[in-house]
C-alpha cells in the first residue's frame, strides 16, 4: 500500500502483524521533506546533509539554498578546543582522511521558524533559488572545505544577515521617529501666535 506524503492515515491490525515501512524522499518531494526534517530532527538533518554533500550534490545545493532563503540556522555540534584548532589549522582536511569533526553536544536552532510559516513554505515550494550559496558548493578540481566548517560559515552568513536586517529596521524606526518629532516641533513653531506678545 502506498500512502502519499503528508496524507492522514490509520491502520487497524486485526491480528498479530508485522509492518515493514519505508519513507521515501526523492527530488520530487525533497523540499518538503528537507524543511520538515531540519525543523523536527535537527541532528539527523545535519548528518543527512553531510551524506547529501558527498552522494547527491544537487540536493545538497538545494538544501543549502533553502536554508539561506529561509534564514534557517542549522544545528551544529559543539567542537572541543582541539577540534577547533584542527579546523582552523586545516580547513580543507588535507592532513586527515575525515571530512568531518564530530561531537555530541548541541548548539544552534532556528532563527525564524513558526509552524504557519513552515507550512506555507512547504505548500508554496521553493520556486527559483538562483545562485545564492554557491560559495559553499563543491567545485570540481578545487579542494573541498571540511563539512563542519562549511556549516558554521553558512550559519554565520545567516546570523550576519539577520543582524543587518535588525539594524536596518532599528535605524528605519529611529529615523521615522526623529522625522515625525522634527515635523511636529516644526509645525508648532510655525503657528502664527506662537511667541507673539499680546
Amino acid at each position: 500500500m502506498f500512502v502519499p506524503g503528508a496524507w492522514w492515515h490509520a491502520v487497524l491490525n486485526l491480528d498479530t502483524t508485522i509492518a515493514i515501512t519505508e519513507n521515501i524522499c526523492n527530488e520530487g518531494n525533497f523540499e518538503r521533506v528537507w524543511m520538515l526534517t531540519r525543523k523536527g530532527r535537527k541532528r539527523l538533518a545535519y548528518k543527512w546533509l553531510h551524506k547529501l554533500r558527498n552522494k547527491y550534490p544537487q540536493l545538497y545545493q538545494k538544501a543549502i539554498q533553502l536554508n539561506l532563503r529561509d534564514n534557517w540556522i542549522m544545528w551544529v555540534p559543539d567542537l572541543s578546543k582541539s577540534e577547533k584548532e584542527q579546523l582552523n589549522k586545516d580547513p580543507y582536511g588535507k592532513s586527515s582522511s575525515s571530512d568531518d569533526i564530530s561531537s555530541s553536544s548541541s548548539s544552534s536552532s532556528s532563527a525564524t521558524s513558526d509552524d504557519e510559516q513552515t507550512i506555507s513554505m512547504i505548500r508554496d515550494g521553493c520556486g527559483k533559488l538562483g545562485n545564492e550559496g554557491s560559495e559553499f558548493f563543491n567545485v570540481p578540481g578545487k579542494p573541498q572545505m571540511r563539512y563542519a566548517l562549511v556549516m558554521r560559515l553558512i550559519n554565520k552568513k545567516i546570523k550576519d544577515r539577520l543582524e543587518k536586517q535588525e539594524e536596518d529596521k532599528s535605524m528605519e524606526k529611529s529615523s521615522k521617529s526623529a522625522s515625525s518629532h522634527f515635523s511636529s516641533s516644526r509645525s508648532r513653531s510655525n503657528s502664527p501666535n506662537e511667541g507673539a506678545i499680546s
